[in-house]
């Protein structure tokens, strides 16, 4: 058991930023020039036991935190879409870490740059003081407080955009050169010069908010962003910390929530928050602690897991107070693999508001499901069901699911059984699948899309759904692999798939 134990969260960081990582992405060699070197983050790094193949559950704050926190992937914290807190928050059925960590006698701190990311969807629950933002703050605290048993939650906004300005103590240095950016940016785009009377975020997201140049422009800005967090606070935080001798005595764990690039597929965005790319749902972990081998570890894994493996490492055994329901989360310290790992991600449809009287306009766009070697992206379209009967509604969303996992059993891919069925059962099985509503005014998605042998679709349902996998069948079958025998005895979606053929 650690006497204290820290848990930081640099939001927005690439894990291709940490030394020895592979670029995911790089905008045609835009970072050639760029790349932070991360001396800090990259010299802990290397006494510390780093994990390459972690990902997150979704590309932004508050739904991958809560999965941090409660070792749940989305569908079963509830914490869904961003920032919607009167319909996606936290169940008060779940259990958080902080919650866990009071059980066993901790005091808990939650020291978040922006906590309103994060208090409004519940996951303050369980934190015991709140310091946000000033880190001299919290050092005041923890050393007044050494004797304790104590848990800290250090979340970290600096990399997020604005990229370049410190929330914590910027200098005028820090302000000059801020507004220097924008107004080089201001001028190529034929805008008005910032006003250092505005608000400078709003400035930022004014000058910077078109499409024009997204990536060459941001980019670059991004990186040097980094740079200057990992030269600059992050330095200072971490230097503080060796100097009261947490470093060699405390549990630090530090990890990133979701990264930043390509956002979305329609429109040439630099941000997150949106489409499931590499850059933004792969994520950096360390552990650091002298009672582990410094390391890299290379097993895919979730930001779920970082539930479980900071309470059994921190507090030395599984407690009684531990959850009993089953979560999703592994404990990295011990052999345990997953075969794939979740995320996805909700928009905002604001383009039908009428279609939405309790103001829940936030729709799930994407799913996606990651092995070590293979991706799966179901990514919806939306569509007006209240407009159309409910054959059409089959038409247009079944081909798309279908298609999906049809393109996963065609000869050459390398696929084996065990992917397959995986994708399959995690699909069908594990992920909430609440059934459609047809003729309700209200739009639905893809991944909503129910088991085509849940027991809840009517016989109507099932005619429909079995006359389109025919008529898709009849376009598939020359590119498709015969489904072994075995395979149908499996899982009752292959047996379906073949009698309708």
């Amino acid at each position: 058991m650690y006497q204290h134990i820290y848990l930081i969260s640099i939001d927005t960081l690439r894990n291709d930023c940490l030394t020895n990582s592979q670029r995911l992405y790089d905008y045609g060699g835009i970072g050639n020039k760029n790349w932070p070197k991360m001396k800090t983050l990259g010299e802990l790094a290397s006494k510390s036991l780093v994990f390459r193949q972690l990902f997150s559950t979704a590309s932004y704050t508050s739904t991958a935190h809560a999965s941090v926190f409660t070792g749940l992937n989305p569908p079963k914290h509830n914490v869904r879409a961003l920032l919607n807190p009167q319909i996606h928050s936290l169940k008060q059925a779940v259990m958080t870490m902080a919650e866990v960590m009071a059980e066993a006698g901790y005091l808990t701190v939650l020291a978040s740059d922006e906590p309103t990311m994060l208090e409004p969807m519940g996951l303050d629950r369980g934190f015991q003081v709140k310091i946000p933002i000033s880190d001299q703050k919290l050092f005041r605290f923890i050393q007044a407080n050494r004797q304790k048993k104590m848990f800290v939650f250090k979340h970290f906004f600096d990399v997020h955009d604005p990229y370049l300005l410190p929330r914590d103590q910027a200098k005028p240095a820090d302000w000059d050169r801020y507004y220097e950016v924008l107004s080089t940016e201001a001028k190529v785009n034929h805008l008005a010069s910032p006003s250092r009377k505005k608000d400078p975020y709003m400035e930022w997201r004014r000058i910077f908010g078109g499409e024009k140049n997204q990536y060459q422009r941001l980019f670059p800005l991004y990186l040097q962003g980094v740079e200057l967090f990992d030269q600059g606070r992050l330095k200072r935080f971490i230097d503080r910390l060796e100097a009261i001798g947490e470093l060699s005595q405390a549990l630090l764990v530090i990890f990133s929530d979701h990264g930043e690039g390509r956002c979305f597929r329609h429109k040439p965005y630099f941000a997150h928050g949106g489409d499931l790319y590499e850059e933004i749902v792969q994520v950096p972990l360390l552990i650091h602690t002298p009672q582990l081998k410094p390391g890299l570890d290379n097993r895919l894994a979730s930001i779920t897991d970082i539930f479980p493996t900071l309470i059994k490492l921190g507090l030395g055994k599984t407690p009684e107070y531990y959850p009993t329901y089953p979560i999703d989360g592994l404990n990295l310290i011990s052999s345990q693999k997953h075969q794939q790992v979740y995320a996805e991600y909700w928009r905002s449809d604001k383009e039908h508001p009428q279609d939405y009287p309790t103001n829940d306009h936030w729709l799930l766009a994407e799913r996606m499901l990651r092995t070590t070697k293979r991706k799966v992206r179901l990514v919806a379209q939306p569509e007006r069901v209240g407009e159309l009967n409910m054959k059409a509604s089959i038409n247009t969303q079944l081909p798309r699911l279908l298609q999906a996992i049809f393109s996963e059993i065609r000869p050459g891919n390398g696929l084996n059984e065990e992917i397959l069925m995986s994708y399959i059962t995690t699909y069908f099985n594990q992920i909430e699948n609440p059934p459609l509503t047809f003729g309700q005014p209200k739009s639905e998605w893809l991944g909503e899309l129910p088991s085509p042998y849940n027991p809840q679709i009517s016989l109507r349902e099932r005619w429909v759904l079995k006359q389109m996998v025919k008529k898709l069948l009849a376009e598939e079958k020359p590119r498709l692999l015969p489904l072994p025998s075995e395979w149908r005895r499996r899982h009752p979606f292959f047996d379906w798939i073949a009698n309708c053929s």
